[in-house]
């Protein structure tokens, strides 16, 4: 309960990027579903801070198009056919926007994380009430990684999410 608390003060201070890291099965995706579940109940209450959480499983997805058609699914909208990948990111974003202050939890981005500066980047910066978790096991202990920056540690995933800048500012450090 201890990483829910963190991840909630993270959110609501502003945080717009929380990854939690850990090695497969310790629950990371249980915690992901959990924060986006709060947030959606959150968005029932009258005086609501958010308006709402998706959970997008990226199980299928493989390119940018992927990650987009599982955001649509997510979204519950339909995507245009015959665009380009940038207008695909675009259409989500838009989206996004039309959302209001919403989570979005993607849970299986390791496997397509060479995509994150097209889209999670993108998003970030054309999407500026979103807030977004990523659940992946790129780290060898678990820990919540928190802030619109990734951690210093070095792995794949951290150097590609470096690529977001320069949405992220700097000073950011990982949270035990």
């Amino acid at each position: 309960q201890a990483e829910i608390s963190t991840i909630e003060v993270l959110l609501e201070a502003g945080q717009r990027l929380v990854t939690l890291h850990g090695p497969p099965g310790i629950g990371k995706t249980r915690l992901a579903i959990e924060i986006a579940s709060r947030k959606e109940k959150d968005s029932a209450k009258p005086n609501r801070r958010w308006e709402g959480a998706f959970f997008v499983d990226l199980a299928e997805a493989r390119s940018v198009e992927g990650i987009c058609y599982a955001a649509a699914q997510s979204l519950d909208e339909t995507l245009l056919q015959g665009v380009t990948a940038a207008e695909t990111v675009a259409e989500i974003g838009a989206y996004m926007e039309k959302r209001g202050r919403t989570l979005f939890v993607f849970d299986g981005f390791d496997v397509i994380f060479e995509h994150a500066p097209a889209t999670i980047g993108e998003w970030m910066r054309s999407v500026p009430n979103a807030a977004f978790v990523i659940a992946t096991p790129f780290m060898a202990a678990a820990q919540v990684v928190a802030g619109d920056c990734p951690p210093d540690s070095g792995s794949t995933m951290d150097t590609l999410l470096r690529d977001l800048d320069p949405v992220l500012p700097e000073g950011c450090a990982p949270v035990d």
